[in-house]
């Protein structure tokens, strides 16, 4: 061999073996994991307690060198991608926020769930971490944030552990465990959560996976249980517009699944057990819960809708709380509602079992209107909105000829048609008393000479008229990110562009065989309820017909053979022996539109 051919192959040796994964663990020096995102060589390693100095030992590279590592021998580890990182049994207080920045197994002591199908924990019970980190700047302070985004795909665990809360949060604007990942395989199970102080669980970034076997405890007084986010959804932007912007993705893996829980929050009224949220894509399913929450575009400003929502087979049970609201309300996008069960035990609890809602009809937050003043970006949906969409404007104005402190205009010049512009909008957009604030809202009735508003969201705040005030009755349909709606335009950044209609395809929500039970069970129909006037039945919904189904309106069900040969648009039939949705595409051509995913979760038999 030449001189020059033997220097070539040593480089060229050099270099390869400098390119390696090595993942070697020396006591008192940290892991350099040279290659981050390796797991092939990962092992388990087990912190010496449960207290934040020795679990971050074994996850950071950062303690007293008390790391249990393979072999026997002790000392601190770096983790890398599919490390197991086991906790051992006692009760340990956080006063710190732990990062844990890559893709591991975080294991507490107890013992796997033996029974997939068995709802709520088995385990959680032995590794107690309390959460005492300082949440009251209202900033993102969870007990343990795992945050390994940018580490992309792979599996990820969190399980076997009982989350207690300590410190309250005050702003109720963060959590106790706080997940930021694009893990399409994580799992969380197992867990227990007592007297949270703080939202239990927050979910987001590009995730896919299963929520299972995890229990609330009764003790708990925090509303909310566990938060969806999909804010980057295939990786792709923020505040779920990359949801937005894509197909429906039900009946397959790809959402992220809240299955075989126990809810029994103590004052379970607010955002819900469960919340779901800017471009989430959620499936909650054989849960013992009592109630389910959404967000809209609208009081969180930039951020998005939920995208879709598959909710079936649930108990829905309130425990005993005063629950007077409907058991769920979904504020946008698409989704399938069917085979659920409520029982309520106090007298005037769930009121109605899903309520469809736009918060935009009665209000306007910004960034969603025009930039031009006096809006400066506020907007409802109202016919102002750069991205609903809008018919011609106006379809008349004028002044208010007096003032009005009950959601009135009055017009004494006009003759109008009785409720002539139901579902049509009203702006005041200079009011004389306070022009720096415009608004508008949906139009319920109108006689002559008035036409009367839906008041504000919330508390219900009047909108006032004063006299000499400017008003235009607008028109739109749809509204951005409204109940019945699905792929759009995309748009990206802190304001959001391009400013124009985001063309939303028609996607409705069905319902279908839901029971409710008070005292004896019976199928529920109409199970959908909806106070807002851009929501129209056989349009934007479709509800459970019981009896007498002939394919022209709602949703039927029965077996396949009596299914009708004919049907209307976007009517579906659900078949109870081939366990699918059909919806009907054309007239009288039926298609299959949708099957529940496979259950149990694969990930639930895989980890």
């Amino acid at each position: 061999m030449t001189r020059s051919i033997r220097v070539l192959f040593l480089a060229i040796l050099l270099f390869t073996l400098s390119c390696q994964s090595v993942h070697v663990n020396t006591p008192g020096n940290p892991d350099p994991n040279p290659n981050p995102n390796a797991g092939g060589n990962s092992t388990t390693f087990t912190a010496a307690s449960c207290s934040y100095t020795d679990v971050s030992d074994c996850i950071n590279g950062t303690g007293a060198n008390t790391c249990h590592l393979p072999g026997g021998s002790t000392g601190t580890h770096t983790a890398v991608n599919g490390d197991t990182i086991k906790i051992p049994a006692g009760s340990c207080a956080y006063t710190s926020m732990l990062i844990v920045p890559v893709l591991v197994h975080f294991i507490g002591s107890d013992p796997s769930n033996p029974g997939q199908n068995v709802r709520g924990s088995t385990g959680g019970g032995q590794t107690v971490l309390t959460d005492n980190v300082d949440k009251s700047n209202c900033g993102n302070n969870p007990m343990i944030r795992f945050d390994n985004e940018t580490q992309g795909d792979g599996t990820m665990e969190i399980g076997n552990i009982t989350v207690q809360g300590g410190v309250v949060d005050p702003g109720q604007c963060a959590e106790h465990i706080g997940v930021h990942t694009a893990s399409y395989s994580l799992r969380i199970h197992d867990m227990t959560f007592q007297s949270m102080t703080s939202t239990g669980i927050l979910v987001d970034g590009d995730e896919q996976g299963v929520f299972d076997h995890n229990t609330f405890a009764s003790s708990t007084t925090f509303k909310r249980g566990i938060i969806i986010h999909h804010q980057q959804y295939q990786g792709v932007g923020h505040y779920g517009d990359n949801s937005w912007a894509q197909p429906d993705t039900m009946g397959t893996a790809e959402a992220f699944f809240v299955e075989n829980n126990v809810f029994n929050i103590t004052t379970p009224n607010g955002v819900g057990n469960v919340a779901c949220e800017y471009g989430a894509r959620c499936v909650v399913r054989y849960n013992d819960i009592e109630t389910l929450g959404t967000h809209g575009t609208d009081t969180s400003l930039r951020n998005r809708s939920v995208r879709q929502l598959e909710v079936y087979n649930n108990n829905v049970r309130d425990n005993g709380n005063k629950i007077p609201a409907a058991f769920t309300e979904w504020r946008g996008g698409t989704g399938v509602f069917f085979n659920n069960t409520i029982t309520p035990t106090v007298s005037g609890n769930y009121s109605g079992m899903l309520s469809l809602a736009i918060y935009r009809e009665t209000d306007g937050w910004i960034p969603f209107g025009p930039s031009i003043l006096p809006w400066n970006g506020m907007g409802g949906c109202w016919g102002i909105s750069p991205f609903d969409t809008n018919g011609a404007v106006p379809h008349a104005s004028g002044i208010a000829g007096s003032s009005s402190a009950t959601d009135t205009l009055v017009d004494t010049t006009r003759n109008w048609a009785t409720n002539q512009w139901v579902g049509y909008s009203l702006i005041n957009p200079a009011n004389v008393a306070n022009p720096n604030h415009p608004w508008g809202s949906t139009i319920i009735s109108n006689t002559s000479n008035t036409i009367t508003t839906y008041r504000g969201n919330g508390a219900g705040v009047h909108h006032q008229w004063t006299g000499g005030d400017t008003y235009q009755v607008l028109h739109t349909y749809p509204c951005l990110d409204q109940p019945g709606r699905g792929m759009g335009a995309y748009i990206s950044g802190n304001s959001p562009s391009p400013a124009g209609p985001v063309n939303e395809a028609p996607d409705p929500v069905y319902s279908w065989g839901n029971q409710y039970c008070d005292p004896n069970c019976a199928l529920s129909s109409p199970s959908i309820g909806v106070y807002y006037q851009h929501i129209q039945p056989n349009r934007d919904f479709y509800d459970f017909v019981v009896s007498g189904f002939n394919g022209t309106v709602g949703v039927g069900q029965g077996l396949l053979s009596a299914r009708p040969t004919t049907c209307t648009p976007l009517v579906a039939y659900w078949a109870t022996d081939m366990n699918t949705l059909y919806q009907c595409v054309s007239t009288n051509t039926w298609v299959q539109y949708y099957a529940p995913y496979t259950y149990p979760h694969p990930l639930t038999a895989s980890q």
